[in-house]
């Protein structure tokens, strides 16, 4: 380890700090903005306009939509998300972010009026930005660039689950060509950068996103809950592999020609997503907040109601993310993970609920990152301890499952 090395290590930390910093002023925004627009104003005009308020959602996401086409209009189409800051950083080395003021303002609008997306979206193009924009500022050589990028990106992870290990062997957990000196020069740097980053985030913010998850615990035999844990990570990976597919595949189709219009795609998008919103109010944010309301009220809902509620969830995201709506997938994907697992905890009298709902979390974001191994060590802050058995089961399952090709297999 030389003078180098450690330069590195404390650079990286400075990286992180600023990434948790950008995160929490852009949380603290779209956490208020959101609650005034969803909740504040439709309890101020209840009183004098009660017919109004029941159709709320009919209202803001169709406008919501159309000042998400305005803006991508204005400030352009940059392509974000996780695994877009992944490539280019596979490609180039570093993260264009030119366009990271105009990110920050899209997606906060997106995210403020209900849009079904998650704010991983922006964090992952702003934080990996900060990366390669603080490397320019200190004149960093290609390969400390890269460095610094991936800590950065790291930092975005952190903050999310409590667990900076987990948010590092994410990005890791990848095919790679590097020798084992490097694989330690990346893995150092990244954990740091993602705790300081929790730090900072939790500092300013006061919360973290593992908080908003709380399932019911299990006091069972564990280790007779292996077939079920199999059973949630082959359904998930199939729910996700065919079903957000397909819709995927028909909603981009659908809204293909208008892709050079982009204010109307926006609006028509935001109607999309009103629409469902006044099926079920669950269609609107990104979800984090929602899933363990959800699965403490499955029960009274009822298994077909649920069911709906994950396909809607599903459909919502996949319409945003086909209209411009700038943010991720993670969390709208999960919250229809395990809103489709509570569903068949309540129909399968041997699938209990706080097995269906852990295993679903893990085999969804699983299915997304395509890092069984990291996943059930981001997660360990979320899942109860015992289950740590059985989610890895659902990881590895979920993992399988969208791995395999069943017109070759068969």
């Amino acid at each position: 380890m030389n003078r180098q090395f450690y330069q590195l290590l404390f650079l990286s930390m400075i990286v992180g700090a600023i990434a948790g910093l950008l995160m929490a002023l852009f949380e603290f925004c779209f956490q208020h903005s959101q609650d005034f627009i969803l909740q504040t104003i439709p309890k101020l005009i209840e009183p004098k306009y009660p017919f109004i308020t029941p159709y709320w959602a009919l209202i803001v996401a169709p406008l919501g939509g159309l000042l998400v086409g305005i803006s991508v209009h204005l400030w352009g189409d940059i392509p974000i998300g996780f695994e877009s800051s992944l490539s280019q950083i596979a490609q180039r080395g570093r993260v264009e972010y030119q366009g990271m003021l105009a990110i920050f303002f899209q997606g906060l609008i997106a995210l403020s009026f209900g849009g079904a997306v998650g704010p991983e979206g922006p964090f992952s193009y702003l934080t990996s930005g900060i990366g390669s924009w603080f490397s320019d500022r200190i004149k960093a050589n290609p390969e400390k660039t890269a460095t610094l990028t991936i800590a950065g990106l790291s930092g975005m992870l952190g903050p999310y689950f409590k667990s900076p290990f987990g948010s590092t062997l994410i990005m890791l957990e990848q095919p790679h060509k590097q020798e084992h000196q490097t694989y330690i020069m990346l893995l150092i740097p990244s954990v740091l950068a993602a705790i300081s980053a929790l730090c900072v985030f939790r500092l300013l913010v006061g919360l973290l996103y593992a908080n908003d998850y709380r399932f019911p615990s299990y006091e069972g035999a564990v280790l007779l809950q292996v077939p079920n844990g199999l059973l949630v990570g082959i359904t998930i990976g199939l729910w996700l592999k065919y079903v957000k597919g397909t819709l995927t595949h028909r909603v981009e189709y659908l809204f293909t020609p208008l892709k050079n219009r982009k204010i109307l795609r926006g609006f028509l998008g935001g109607l999309g997503l009103g629409i469902l919103a006044m099926i079920t109010p669950y269609a609107l944010g990104s979800g984090e907040g929602d899933t363990a309301n959800l699965v403490r009220s499955a029960t009274q809902l009822g298994a077909p109601m649920v069911f709906v509620i994950a396909f809607i969830k599903l459909l919502a995201n996949v319409i945003c993310m086909a209209c411009g709506y700038k943010g991720g997938n993670f969390f709208p994907i999960l919250f229809s993970c395990v809103s489709l697992a509570m569903a068949m905890s309540l129909i399968l009298p041997f699938l209990p609920a706080s097995i269906a709902a852990s295993s679903a979390m893990v085999a969804g974001l699983t299915v997304i990152t395509k890092t069984p191994i990291a996943v059930v060590i981001l997660l360990s802050g979320v899942i109860p301890a015992n289950l740590t058995p059985i989610v890895a089961i659902a990881a590895i399952a979920s993992y399988i499952t969208i791995s395999t090709n069943i017109n070759e297999s068969a």
